[in-house]
């Protein structure tokens, strides 16, 4: 049997995303997860005490801050993200910032091959106080969306508590992943979600009064 016109198999797409795998450390050498295939959103998150953050060869800036307090109070912090080649895991990639630096590693597997990341809605703060609050607007967003906010201090940060990631601004968010590093006092702590288009949501993040510090946070929409 024979059929007038062909059959056009339906546009596949990206729908879901699932935390694959993640690493912390300290210094401006990454450590990649193990668990990374080609088409994975790899996302680093990088503080340091430095006013100029940078980040590794082949990454793409989502957003980041570094303020100019004097060499004991300098914080700087940048977030970043890369669609995987497949040849990541378990490789390690300098070009971060050195100087008591702290990072976080996080890997989201779509339900098929990422082609094609948009940053949205970001937000950077470098500071001697309290920047305003700020809300990451993923609900906007016509596909599934990977959310992030990573703050740094010059100070430890690590046992302080300051910096959430709500839809509040009070309980944290039911299946947010958070990242800690801590180097000499120093600490990170890095926040992220994937979300389905329908369970996008605005997010709340504030960064606290905290002194000195630099924040970072945005989403991302996958497709």
């Amino acid at each position: 049997m024979t059929f007038p016109f062909p059959i056009v198999a339906p546009h596949l797409k990206v729908t879901s995303l699932v935390l694959a795998d993640s690493t912390t450390g300290t210094g401006g050498t990454v450590t990649f997860p193990a668990d990374i295939n080609e088409g994975d959103i790899i996302i680093v998150a990088h503080g340091d005490r430095s006013a100029s953050p940078s980040d590794g060869a082949g990454f793409t800036e989502i957003a980041k801050a570094g303020n100019t307090n004097g060499l004991y109070t300098d914080s700087g912090i940048i977030l970043s993200y890369k669609v995987s080649d497949g040849t990541e895991g378990g490789a390690t990639l300098g070009g971060w910032q050195s100087f008591n630096g702290s990072w976080g590693c996080a890997v989201y597997r779509p339900n098929i091959r990422a082609t094609s990341v948009t940053v949205r809605d970001t937000v950077a703060y470098a500071g001697t106080g309290n920047n305003t609050s700020n809300t990451i607007t993923a609900s906007n967003s016509t596909n599934p969306t990977i959310s992030v906010y990573a703050i740094w201090e010059a100070g430890n940060v690590m046992s302080s508590g300051y910096g959430t990631f709500s839809a509040d601004g009070n309980d944290p968010i039911t299946g947010a992943t958070q990242l800690l590093s801590d180097n000499g006092g120093h600490g990170l702590i890095f926040y992220s979600k994937g979300q389905a288009v329908d369970g996008a949501f605005n997010i709340f993040a504030n960064i606290g009064d905290i002194g000195v510090a630099a924040s970072a946070s945005g989403y991302l929409e996958v497709s």
